[in-house]
């Protein structure tokens, strides 16, 4: 009988980027140095011709890679979850489309959980752009740290993701919320007593688009994300329903007003930076003192005190 504890199921969704972007991610993961894995690149357009040929000529070349073709947009939770439940090894392996994995990310994250017998590990992350690094990531390592700085934000970046099958059995899978799948996700896990951790080492590239995602967007994961958090005690109770409630009533809508105003002040500030240097100070004195500011320098603070106490 085939040994699958220490075999990877990697799941690569795929939707509407270029072939040139997939096949950069996609070569990441054959490169491997942990080459005993399976690919299940799961397409979410099954109207995309390009990407289709593109996938189907690298599973003639590669017998590891599977591929999936959505026959309807089912969007990336429940895509996730297809490919969850298809998937045929007992680790799986998160991987975005735009991103690369350095050629040891697996062979180091499944060293690592081994070793320290955790249940879902991530690793740090460098995030660039077509033209420059913009910053690597200090996420904390420790499972104690994780706990701490998740009641704050996500500490895990999602596409660095390794965890056990047995996770899903006891914690659910993806649940459609529109956005903040990953840290619904980490929140029911901490409420599970998941055990999860990070490599310190930056394992991946995280490409940011700055034309992917909109100031509404961004507006509305983070509503999404507070809704959670402030719910936390009966985060696996929490309905799609609960959320678009909260999103049309006063307070929703108050909040994500604020958030919005929050992101279209920092926004001017940087357009107005070299252009009218007192505009661009009292603009960014007026966001800076605003309750989403706060919360912000709170969220990237907190993460950093928990990673040195709890390391």
């Amino acid at each position: 009988m085939e040994d699958i504890r220490h075999k990877i199921s990697v799941v690569l969704p795929i939707y509407n980027e270029s072939v040139e972007m997939v096949s950069e991610a996609l070569n990441s993961i054959q490169k491997q140095s942990f080459s005993d894995i399976e690919i299940l690149v799961i397409l979410d357009n099954p109207m995309n011709y390009n990407l289709i040929d593109y996938i189907e000529k690298c599973c003639k070349e590669d017998k590891r890679i599977k591929f999936i073709i959505n026959e309807k947009n089912l969007g990336l939770p429940l895509s996730l979850n297809k490919a969850i439940k298809m998937a045929k090894y007992d680790l799986i392996a998160r991987m975005d489309a735009d991103d690369i994995s350095y050629p040891k990310r697996l062979e180091v994250q499944l060293g690592e959980l081994l070793r320290r017998d955790l249940d879902l590990i991530g690793c740090n992350i460098v995030r660039f752009t077509e033209n420059k690094i913009l910053d690597f990531s200090n996420y904390p390592t420790s499972t104690k740290a994780i706990n701490k700085s998740i009641m704050y934000t996500s500490v895990i970046a999602h596409p660095t993701w390794l965890i056990r099958r047995d996770v899903f059995n006891r914690v659910g899978l993806y649940r459609d919320f529109y956005s903040c799948e990953d840290y619904d996700f980490l929140l029911r896990s901490r409420k599970k007593e998941i055990k999860m951790g990070n490599v310190k080492d930056v394992l991946l590239k995280y490409r940011v688009n700055q034309f992917s995602i909109s100031n509404s967007n961004k507006s509305y994961q983070r509503l999404v994300s507070n809704f959670l958090r402030k719910n936390y005690e009966r985060v696996e109770d929490i309905t799609k329903e609960d959320i678009v409630d909260y999103i049309d009533s006063n307070m929703g809508r108050k909040n994500y007003q604020s958030i919005e105003n929050y992101y279209e002040k920092r926004e001017k500030s940087k357009l107005l930076q070299g252009k009218n240097e007192l505009l661009s100070k009292i603009n960014l004195l007026s966001y800076m003192f605003s309750k989403v500011a706060w919360d912000n320098l709170i969220a990237s603070i907190m993460p950093n005190i928990y990673r040195r106490l709890y390391k």
